[in-house]
């Protein structure tokens, strides 16, 4: 739901990033120009993949991270939960983003796409003009750092609220 909501600011922030030397210098001026040539439907290209994406990611990294959790303890990894939780937060985070990243890729090419393509025609170009199933790993690496360190702060920080939360309501 949320993606929805906010993917036409992704959008008009990628389109703005590649579009400065077309004429297109304000936010208003590409906002004008998509609904123009493209009309509302203009404004969601590349969502279904995004959602579908962020499924992927969000579904893998909880269960991944879950399962890592339980098995720290259950192996007597050790008995700090908030140890084990800086450990599956970025194992989990990392099994998420290769499993969802080929899609975020497919996202990003829809939203710079000139024209109207379907997802199999989407797919079939970016493997045809990144030399295989490669292509849709460009740029992972930044985001195998970067997510998984903010996972390890957040997961943590989560479950700490989520305990405090608790005992406050136990009173």
């Amino acid at each position: 739901m949320a993606a929805s909501l906010t993917h036409p600011l992704d959008l008009l922030r990628t389109q703005m990033s590649l579009r400065e030397n077309d004429g297109v210098r304000t936010y208003s001026s590409l906002v004008r120009d998509l609904a123009k040539n493209q009309g509302t439907v203009g404004f969601f290209r590349g969502l279904i993949p995004n959602a579908m994406g962020i499924i992927i990611y969000k579904g893998f990294g909880f269960l991944f991270y879950e399962n890592i959790y339980s098995f720290g303890f259950a192996h007597g990894v050790t008995s700090n939960k908030y140890v084990m939780e800086a450990v599956a937060a970025p194992l989990g985070s990392a099994i998420g983003q290769l499993v969802g990243y080929p899609f975020d890729v497919i996202k990003r090419n829809y939203m710079v796409a000139n024209r109207k393509v379907s997802l199999k025609e989407m797919t079939a170009i970016l493997v045809q003009r990144n030399g295989g199933i490669r292509g849709f790993f460009k740029g992972f690496t930044v985001n195998l750092i970067k997510t998984p360190i903010g996972n390890a702060i957040a997961f943590p920080a989560r479950r700490f609220l989520n305990e405090m939360t608790h005992k406050q309501h136990a009173k």
